[in-house]
């Protein structure tokens, strides 16, 4: 995942299905040393992305990232075996 710039917060909710973010955040993480730790996770997450059939496999969490020039980025998150 590209980076559109650094990371200010992130909030998690469960996820309700695909298409929107579910705005019931049970987390929101704004602490420097934990967002660096996110980031890297995403950063390192690059390229072992997995194909979901989005038919039978429904996100667990949704991602809502807030970068420091005030775009954000949703995700779902789909939690698997690996």
């Amino acid at each position: 995942m590209m980076m559109l710039d650094d990371i200010s917060s992130t909030s998690i909710s469960k996820s309700s299905d695909y298409g929107g973010i579910n705005e019931n955040y049970i987390a929101t993480i704004d602490n420097d040393t934990t967002i660096s730790r996110f980031e890297e996770a995403l950063k390192d997450a690059e390229g072992r992305e997995q194909k979901v059939n989005v038919d039978t496999e429904k996100p667990d969490y949704d991602i809502l990232i807030r970068y420091e020039n005030g775009e954000t980025h949703g995700l779902h998150l789909v939690l698997g075996n690996t």
